[in-house]
C-alpha cells in the first residue's frame, strides 16, 4: 500500500463519519417529527436527508474506486485491503473502519424504526379513511357473499386539499 492510497482511505473514512453522523441526526429528527405530527418539519428534514443520502451514494463509489486502486474486487472490504499494511498503520485505520460499521448498524436500526412509524401511520390513516368512506362500517373484504354488505345511505366527500 502506498502512502497516497492510505491517506485517501483516511480521508474517505473521515468524510464517511461526517455523513453518517449527519444522517443519524436527520433520521432521529425525522422520527421525532413523525411522532409529533410535524408535517412542515418532515418536509424540511426530507430535503436534508436526500442530500445526505446522495453524499453517501457518492462515498460508496469512492469506496469502490479505493478497492479498485488496491487491486481488489468490488465485493472486497477495506479491512481486506488493509490486511497487508504494517501493524502501526492498521492500528490507526481499523478503529475508524469499526466505528463506521457501528454507525452503519445504527443507521439501519433508526431507518427501520422511521419506516415502521411511517408505515403504521399510513396504515392507520388508510383504515380511518375507509371507515369514513364506508359510513362507519368495516368493508367485508373476506366475506364470501357480498349480499350481506350493509347498505348505507349518503356518503361522505373528503376534501383532499384540506
Amino acid at each position: 500500500m502506498d502512502r497516497e492510497w492510505l491517506a485517501d482511505v483516511v480521508r474517505f473514512l473521515g468524510t464517511l463519519e461526517t455523513a453518517q453522523n449527519q444522517l443519524l441526526q436527520q433520521l432521529d429528527q425525522h422520527r421525532l417529527a413523525l411522532i409529533a405530527g410535524d408535517h412542515a418539519g418532515l418536509s424540511r428534514i426530507a430535503a436534508g436527508e436526500e442530500g445526505t443520502c446522495a453524499q453517501l451514494r457518492h462515498l460508496s463509489g469512492t469506496r469502490l474506486r479505493l478497492l479498485e486502486a488496491a487491486g481488489l474486487p468490488q465485493t472486497a472490504t477495506l479491512k481486506e485491503a488493509l490486511q497487508n499494511c504494517p501493524d502501526a498503520i492498521a492500528a490507526r485505520i481499523f478503529p475508524l473502519i469499526q466505528d463506521a460499521e457501528v454507525r452503519s448498524r445504527q443507521l439501519q436500526h433508526i431507518a427501520w424504526t422511521v419506516w415502521i412509524l411511517g408505515n403504521r401511520g399510513q396504515s392507520y390513516c388508510q383504515e380511518m379513511l375507509e371507515l369514513i368512506a364506508g359510513g362507519g362500517q368495516v368493508a367485508p373484504v373476506y366475506e364470501e357473499h357480498a349480499s350481506h354488505v350493509p347498505q348505507t345511505k349518503g356518503g361522505m366527500v373528503l376534501d383532499a386539499c384540506a
